[in-house]
């Protein structure tokens, strides 16, 4: 699964602006993946492969609203462009393999600022992710529908 594009929504213009080329073509991190193989993921016929999207560090800034980690494989790029801040962000994705027919989906992630305590539920009120949409005209509006 790899990353074709990520948009910032920028409240003001009410529209989607093209961010972070950095990531254009950065594959996701697969969960569980073999440290000497970083690249290499090995699906059986019939299962689901987990890759991470995206996390947040559980450890509250007293500076600042803490970032999204797009979990990019490693190394990561050296202006951290995959950490994102507290804001609407939509990546555009592209799955794709030996055996399957490509797929591009949009998922938006969104980080009010706002931080609760870590281990509380109330953190799904401030980091959300929706998708995937087939669409890449959803806006905020229609990304934070649940």
């Amino acid at each position: 699964m790899n990353i074709l594009r990520v948009h910032r929504w920028d409240p003001v213009r009410a529209e989607w602006i093209r961010s972070r080329p950095e990531l254009d073509g950065r594959a996701l991190q697969p969960s569980n993946h073999l440290e000497h193989q970083p690249d290499l993921v090995d699906v059986f016929p019939h299962t689901d492969r987990i890759v991470d999207l995206a996390s947040v560090d559980l450890t509250p800034s007293p500076d600042e609203a803490n970032p999204i980690f797009v979990e990019v494989t490693q190394p990561w790029p050296p202006n951290e462009a995959n950490v994102l801040d507290a804001a609407m962000w939509r990546l555009e994705l592209l799955v794709c393999g030996d055996n399957i027919k490509p797929e591009r989906s949009f998922f938006s992630l969104s980080l009010d600022g706002s931080w609760p305590q870590a281990d509380s539920a109330g953190i799904w009120d401030h980091f959300a992710v929706q998708g995937p949409f087939h669409d890449s005209s959803a806006s905020p509006n229609h990304s934070r529908e649940r």
